[in-house]
């Protein structure tokens, strides 16, 4: 046979170090792409964290001031009608330091991005169990807000106006939603502290929504 058409002797060495070179460029593509993956996860969850903890941590603030000033109006209410000053709702106006309902501002903005984009699925249970139960509530009270608010506006308009006592429950029934709110609020925050490896902010407790609104004080904790 001639020596051009004699089969040629296969290196499998050489083949060996190029299927080797090729798996490995493989691998190392797809640990890359992986790493890559996992840090673009730990930087959206550390995101995503921070979001919630400012985010709760604002509107604890303003569920604060504004559940000490609806604890105040629904005792002075009260105590109106105990003394004859306050008869019908209207009557509310007179008392000194009254300025309507003051709505709570209830920040969702977080919550809302997170389920959005799927990244709450990235929180651990106790976390993302404790953000569902606050953002529910604030929902709840939201609501209830609206009521109250629709409420007081058609009274107001009528010829006799509606009895004040028939507003001292509702308030009422707003405060303990406050109250629970603050509740939900703390163990939020608590939540998302542990899970960002950070100690939690101090908790704020119900009896805060006593004081005076118009104590010479900024401080709400």
């Amino acid at each position: 046979m001639p020596e051009s058409t004699a089969r040629r002797r296969i290196n499998w060495g050489v083949l060996g170090v190029e299927a080797g070179a090729i798996f490995l460029s493989v691998l190392l593509g797809f640990g890359v792409a992986e790493w890559r993956d996992a840090r673009d996860r730990d930087q959206r969850h550390a995101d995503i964290l921070d979001a919630f903890a400012l985010e709760v941590a604002d509107t604890r603030d303003d569920l604060v001031r504004g559940g000490i000033y609806h604890h105040w109006l629904a005792r002075e209410v009260e105590a109106g009608i105990e003394d004859g000053s306050v008869v019908r709702f209207r009557d509310a106006f007179r008392i000194e330091g009254m300025n309507g309902f003051n709505s709570l501002r209830l920040e969702r903005a977080a919550w809302e991005t997170a389920t959005a984009t799927g990244d709450v699925a990235l929180l651990g249970f106790e976390t993302a169990s404790a953000l569902w139960r606050l953002y529910n509530a604030q929902a709840v009270i939201d609501a209830e807000q609206t009521r109250l608010r629709a409420i007081a506006l058609e009274t107001i308009g009528t010829a006799e106006g509606a009895p004040a006592s028939q507003f001292v429950p509702l308030l009422q029934e707003f405060n303990s939603l406050e109250r629970d709110l603050l509740r939900l609020s703390n163990a939020a925050l608590e939540a998302v502290a542990d899970e960002r490896g950070v100690a939690p902010p101090e908790p704020i407790e119900a009896d805060v929504f006593e004081r005076n609104p118009f104590a010479e004080t900024s401080d709400t904790r």
